[in-house]
């Protein structure tokens, strides 16, 4: 049997072909998103109020442990473990992008260009997660049309890039229901209608409105 086969051979054992069945359209929209996204400017101009409010939460988890002396809502921070932890960046919207971007903040410095890179990669994963939900809905030709139409579409890529309104947070959010969604749809059982509630209330945690 030739290696190709092997594969599939092993995916059809573990099952994987029945709940995360794929083609290359997917990966192909969010990599042309990618393509356009790098065409924008990372570094300039610099963020505004929008970029930096779901940012400024990781910034200072990473610096202090003690309660934020900036303006913040009351409640919007716990103590936990000693040290204060970011619930929420406005009473709308929570603080799940400040915990995703701890990580690259530590790694490489709390900088503009790493803050929309992060954004970018939330946008590509929209794009993606979307997609694979109209291919395994509707077909390949269908998701690479519906892929494509979103991928270029300059206001979905300066939107995400940029971070308007937290925008790149629900286009991630998107795509991981997406995901969760395929699975469901496909087992239709106990522990994967949870795991889809948890990733709607991730989604809405990220922001009510």
């Amino acid at each position: 049997m030739s290696p190709p086969g092997r594969a599939l051979r092993l995916q059809s054992r573990l099952g994987l072909r029945r709940v995360w069945p794929c083609s290359s359209a997917p990966l192909a929209a969010a990599t042309l998103y990618l393509l356009f996204a790098t065409l924008l400017p990372f570094r300039e101009p610099g963020l505004h109020y929008d970029e930096a409010v779901f940012l400024h939460g990781a910034v200072h988890m990473l610096t202090s442990r003690a309660e934020p002396t900036f303006a913040h809502d009351r409640g919007s921070w716990i103590r936990l473990a000693d040290r204060y932890w970011p619930l929420m960046v406005l009473p709308y919207a929570g603080s799940t992008k400040a915990y995703l971007s701890v990580v690259p903040f530590a790694a490489f410095g709390p900088s503009t260009h790493v803050a929309r890179l992060l954004s970018t990669l939330m946008g590509a994963f929209g794009v993606y997660g979307m997609a694979r939900l109209v291919e395994a809905q509707l077909g390949s030709r269908i998701a690479v049309a519906v892929g494509l139409a979103i991928a270029i579409n300059p206001s979905y890529i300066a939107q995400t890039v940029y971070d308007r309104s937290g925008i790149a947070l629900w286009m991630a959010c998107l795509g991981v229901q997406s995901l969760v969604l395929i699975r469901y749809l496909r087992r239709r059982t106990a522990f994967s209608a949870f795991c889809f509630g948890i990733a709607i209330g991730l989604a809405v945690w990220g922001r009510v409105n």
